[in-house]
Formats: C-alpha cells, structure tokens, sequence
C-alpha cells in the first residue's frame, strides 16, 4: 500500500499538515514510499502544544532520500553519500525522513545496523570516519545525520534489552513503561560534535500485545491528549511503537512515535534474541511468548520465533538456519542455551 492510500483522506482533513509537509508525503509517494514505511510522531510535554510534522521511512530507497532533500531545497551533503554507500557495503537498510515543525525543515537520514553483528555496526562509522564514537558504552546500531539550510549534525544510537542510563528523565521513563508492562528495550542517542560524544535522548520501545498497556502509558505521560495527537499525525495511528524523552534543557519534552493503523503489532523486544552470520549475509531472531508474535515464523509451546534478515538472503542458505532454531527450541527451556551452536556455515554472532 502506497504512502497516499494511508496519507489521503487524514491530509485533507488535519489541519496540521502544512504545504511543506504535504508535499514531502506526495514526493515520498512519488519515489516509491509505502504506507507500512511510515513512521510518524508527536511531541509534547506539560504545557506544551502538542505538535506533529515529523516522518520517518523505513526501508528507504536512494531515490526516497533524494526527493526528501530536494523538497526541502537542501543540496545535498557529502555525508549524505557517504551514509548511503555505508548502508549498501554493509548491507543494512536505511532510513530516510524529515521534521518540519520548526523554522528551518530538517532532513534526516540513517543507516540503520540495529540487527546487524557488533563488527558490521563498528565498521560503518570507522568508513564514514566519524570521531567522538570510543565514548559509546557499544558500536552504534544507528548513525544518522540532521541536515537544514543551518548545517548538518551527527548522530549516534546505541540500543539494548534493558535500562541502560543513569539519567533522572531516563529512569523515569523506564520505570513508567515498566509499570504499565510495556518496556520493551530502550536506545540511547547521542550528538557528535567537535570530536565529542553528547547525550541527546533516551527511548523506551513499547511492547506489542496489548494495545491497551501501549495506551495506558500514553495518557500516562505529561500533557498527552490522544484527540490532538491523532489530529497531529498524517494517518489514522495504529499502536505507539516507542517514546522518547530529550535529556537536554531544563523542561521534560517527550516523542511518541506511531506506524499507521494496521501495521502490525510492535516486537516484544527491540533488540534480537540472537544474531546469525554466515560470510556476509546476516539474519536477526526474536523470540517472544508463545501467542504474541502475529506473523511468527513458527511457534513451539513456549516461543513465537521470528527473524529479520536481509532481503536478498539466498533462501537456500537461511532455511537450514531457522529450521534448526525451530527444532532445539521445541523443547527446551532455556532458549539462548538451545542457540548456542548453529548448523555450519552459521556462526552466532
């Protein structure tokens, strides 16, 4: 489904949406963005309009991120390139958006490693030669750049299972999704300026399975209406995939970022249960409890298992894989000790 046929009718009818950012959704459509891409989000905090105008595509193709940079009349920057070359010699995808709530419209762009092998994440930024990174507590999943008519800045995300910051704003968010048993998995942003590593954001993804939970800890958070967030977006919302809270300045300000309205429930856990490599292909699994996983490879009395893997992965070559983790996971309890030795050519990773 394409970007429109979520896009149309919620453009036509929320005030929000202003001519800019009607013409990103109608160029992004144009090069080949589809609804289930999308990512839109809202921002707010107590006493805070709440505001919307910022998208983010998955899965993005060089075309995608062209139409994006030329929409908002910005030239395009080396590291645009350089980002896009890394995602290709590594194999990742990218992701490719904008934020056009402020005076200035800012173009964004990702290479996004988050499943790949900490070697495959060490060696994009070591490509893109980018300083400021031995400060991370590990290789980045995410480098990404802000372009606008004022510069580019650079960035750095860092994701794992669990609590990861010792910062007030960040522990207050992981005990709020917590207490609403829906914390799944957190990641770490930093600026890399001048040659150092600055904390920006902290983010708590929000467990899939309960629509109600995912809603509970919305209403949950400061100044939050539902009425004006959905009002703010350019879809009809489907469940909040992750929250974000910046730690910089004085004021608590939050993100709520959604995917259109069917698609899809969001993972148990943002990071992998497991990696697998084997000579350049790469293939991430996840494993939730045995009924929340919609589009589960296969289940056993336990587990839903899923994987993501590289789109152009011979299937000859994955199937032995994931018919293997099907088979040791069957019975047994302790999954991370049934993975522990893949068939060959499979190395875990």
């Amino acid at each position: 489904m394409r970007a429109s046929s979520h896009r149309g009718e919620a453009a036509g009818t929320i005030p929000c949406v202003s001519d800019l950012e009607r013409a990103l959704l109608d160029a992004a459509d144009a090069a080949g963005a589809r609804g289930a891409q999308l990512e839109a989000s809202v921002r707010g905090g107590a006493g805070v309009a709440i505001s919307g105008a910022r998208m983010m595509i998955e899965r993005a193709s060089p075309a995608i991120v062209e139409a994006i940079w030329r929409t908002i009349a910005l030239a395009p920057a080396p590291d645009v390139d350089a980002l896009i070359r890394a995602a290709r010699d590594a194999r990742v995808p990218l992701i490719a958006g904008w934020d056009v709530a402020h005076e200035h419209a800012i173009a964004k762009l990702y290479v996004n490693a988050s499943d790949a092998a900490p070697p495959v994440r060490a060696a994009i930024p070591a490509s893109l030669g980018w300083p400021a990174l031995d400060a991370l507590p590990a290789p980045p999943h995410l480098v990404a750049i802000n372009a606008s008519a004022r510069g580019v800045e650079r960035k750095a995300y860092v994701q794992s299972a669990h609590a990861s910051s010792d910062h007030a704003r960040a522990r207050w968010l992981d005990a709020l999704a917590s207490s609403h048993g829906a914390h799944g998995g957190v990641v770490r942003s930093w600026d890399l300026a001048e040659g150092t590593a600055h904390e920006r954001a902290y983010f708590v993804a929000v467990r899939g399975g309960s629509r109600d939970r995912a809603d509970a800890l919305l209403a949950a958070l400061p100044g939050f209406d539902d009425a004006r967030s959905a009002r703010a977006l350019p879809f009809e919302r489907g469940q909040c995939r992750s929250i974000g809270v910046d730690l910089r300045g004085d004021e608590l300000r939050w993100t709520a970022y959604f995917k259109p309205a069917g698609a899809g429930t969001p993972l148990w856990s943002v990071e992998p249960f497991a990696r697998f490599r084997a000579g350049d292909v790469h293939v991430a699994m996840f494993v939730a409890p045995h009924d929340h996983e919609e589009r589960a490879y296969a289940r056993t009395a336990r587990h839903a298992i899923s994987f993501r893997g590289e789109r152009d992965a011979p299937r000859e070559l994955v199937r032995p894989l994931l018919e293997w983790a099907v088979a040791v996971m069957r019975d047994e309890e302790d999954p991370q000790r049934a993975l522990a030795s893949p068939p060959p050519p499979w190395i875990r990773c």
